[in-house]
């Protein structure tokens, strides 16, 4: 199955997604979306961030994706069900739902989130890893400068102050694992591990990609061509430009501009 994979993020975090994804499925091809006008989305309402995502999974699915991956947790908190509700035949996953059970099959008691101010304030990390585990211990951590920090390619020391900041609060909790609650954290990763001590880290983003392979095994739908992948963003571009090819390992050609407007 020629179709590609259709992965949408505020910015470049979904590309630590993509990158998992390649791991395992290197074949397969994938429309990218970064909706960086709106960037962070941390700092939006749930109901501005349930109509960028509609928009945007509107138009992914008018370029014939075979499945969706929602790669930014806010997102997966606020859309998945009802994508999922809209879109009946297509295979659609999220992150955030990864992450949860990721944290529940963990073999600790306590569990810490870092994530976006926005993703917090919904609770379904809580929520979700308590479904399947409701011995879990849930404590959460907003961490509302790190999306852009990480955007705008910030300086160590900034970017090791403000997570030495968020952290604070998960340390005293004696969390025994953190959950890394937004896709652009992983591209912090070792400042993150140094700051926080011994807690074992976990990347959503593993799962996910983990349940994406089984869900197109299943559906007999893996390719086996070269991959093909388009970029499309709604605002600056800079970010993604200069990401990609260091961490993707991949030539962008062209990066396509798009305000994901015409959509649902």
């Amino acid at each position: 199955m020629n179709k590609p994979i259709g992965i949408f993020d505020s910015g470049v975090g979904g590309l630590t997604v993509v990158k998992a994804i390649l791991k395992l499925l290197p074949n397969e091809s994938f429309l990218y979306c970064a909706d960086t006008k709106n960037i962070p989305y941390g700092e939006h309402s749930a109901e501005e961030i349930e109509s960028f995502a509609l928009r945007i999974i509107s138009f992914l699915v008018n370029k014939g994706i075979k499945l969706l991956a929602i790669a930014c947790n806010y997102s997966s908190a606020v859309v998945l069900d009802k994508a999922i509700r809209i879109y009946p035949s297509l295979p659609i996953v999220g992150v955030l739902q990864a992450g949860a059970r990721l944290a529940s099959s963990q073999s600790v008691e306590k569990i810490g989130i870092l994530a976006t101010r926005g993703t917090v304030k919904t609770k379904m990390f809580p929520r979700e890893i308590k479904k399947i585990n409701p011995q879990k211990r849930v404590f959460q951590a907003s961490c509302p400068p790190l999306v852009s920090l990480i955007e705008s390619f910030a300086p160590e020391e900034e970017i090791r102050y403000v997570v030495r900041d968020c952290l604070k609060r998960l340390k005293i909790k004696g969390i025994e694992a953190l959950v890394l609650g937004c896709t652009h954290y992983p591209l912090v990763r070792k400042i993150i591990e140094e700051e926080l001590g011994g807690a074992i880290i976990l990347d959503p983003s593993e799962e996910l990609a983990r349940e994406v392979k089984e869900i197109l095994e299943k559906e007999n739908l893996i390719s086996h061509n070269s991959p093909q992948h388009r970029f499309f963003v709604s605002g600056n571009d800079e970010s993604l430009r200069k990401l990609v090819p260091s961490f993707l390992g991949i030539d962008i050609i062209e990066i396509e501009h798009q305000d994901f407007q015409g959509g649902y």
